[in-house]
């Protein structure tokens, strides 16, 4: 399945999106252009037909021809779990074949729920041109999507929606510049406008760190994930991991440490070291001088008695002092 977002300026917008039922607040315009190139004419073409992939709940209203004589013939399929497939065939005919040099444009309506933010995409492999001398392939295919959102008092000219996904054990919430994105656990969709910068940025609640960013196609800065040129061919979404505080130092109620090595770089010799009761990805080294600590694994909460048991991924080595463990496995 060949997924094309589309690249088209907000110039070749067709039409106006206009609801396309009175009872809508969310809907999308899906404006499909054929672009032969000069050598490739769709002149001769008596049909082609090809398909809409979308989300399972965005419904579709109309098919319409805007310059094009030619008819146009919509066959919506059963959904299967994953998507709604809708079949558009468009027959030139004899009579009425393609304009000569001209890019034929068709327009596609769609209704959908507040925050579904359906993605459309394009399949030219599964339905192949019919009657047709010339092969068409997704060069010759532009798709563009405008959403509309409620009931018009928003309007996202060529865009596709980033899936932005808050994981860990932590608290905290990612949000978009433009704004969007508003994401504090699971995963939350919303459209963007191709080509445009758009900025995620990751804030903790207390208790909580930030572990990390996956922005495929953008770039890291500390608690912010960044693509000055939004494009879902290279980002499929961005992930933000959010994990509660890893250790306290016994006797201290503040501060707590993002990481096991934070807590024994700082702990006066004879301090107990509470380790957070999870998965901790580090390697962590003991190396001080004429000091002896204890790091004690297993709490869920660290004014509470341990209960559990913290395991370490990654590795532990003693340089110089000594280190007393208890509860702690390392793998």
């Amino acid at each position: 399945m060949l997924g094309i977002m589309g690249s088209a300026s907000a110039s070749l917008a067709s039409t106006t999106c206009t609801t396309p039922d009175p009872s809508a607040t969310n809907w999308a315009c899906v404006d499909v252009y054929l672009t032969p190139s000069p050598s490739e004419l769709f002149t001769d073409i008596s049909g082609l037909q090809f398909q809409i992939n979308n989300s399972p709940l965005a419904t579709i209203f109309s098919a319409t021809n805007i310059n094009e004589a030619a008819t146009m013939e919509l066959f919506a399929t059963l959904p299967d779990p994953v998507i709604v497939t809708d079949y558009v065939r468009i027959i030139g005919g004899t009579t009425t074949p393609f304009s000569s040099g001209t890019s034929p444009l068709f327009n596609l309506k769609y209704g959908f729920s507040a925050g579904v933010f359906p993605a459309f995409t394009i399949d030219t492999a599964t339905y192949p041109p019919i009657f047709d001398p010339m092969t068409v392939t997704s060069d010759n295919i532009l798709l563009k999507t405008e959403y509309v959102l409620n009931s018009g008092s928003v309007s996202i000219i060529n865009g596709f929606p980033l899936d932005v996904t808050v994981g860990g054990s932590g608290t905290g919430t990612v949000t978009s510049t433009p704004t969007g994105i508003s994401c504090s656990s699971g995963t939350c969709r919303y459209p963007f406008t191709i080509a445009t910068p758009v900025t995620l940025t990751a804030a903790i609640s207390n208790g909580s760190c930030f572990s990390g960013w996956s922005c495929p196609g953008g770039t890291i800065n500390s608690n912010v994930c960044s693509f000055s040129s939004y494009n879902p061919a290279n980002t499929s979404g961005a992930t933000a991991l959010i994990n509660l505080m890893a250790a306290a130092i016994s006797g201290q109620t503040t501060p707590q440490y993002c990481t096991l090595q934070e807590a024994i770089n700082i702990a006066a010799s004879g301090a107990s070291i509470l380790a957070r009761a999870d998965i901790l990805q580090e390697n962590l080294v003991m190396n001080r001088t004429n000091t002896t600590l204890t790091l004690k694994g297993g709490y869920t909460d660290f004014t509470l008695a341990s209960t559990g048991i913290t395991t370490l991924s990654g590795s532990l080595t003693v340089q110089q002092g000594s280190l007393i463990v208890e509860k702690l496995a390392v793998f």
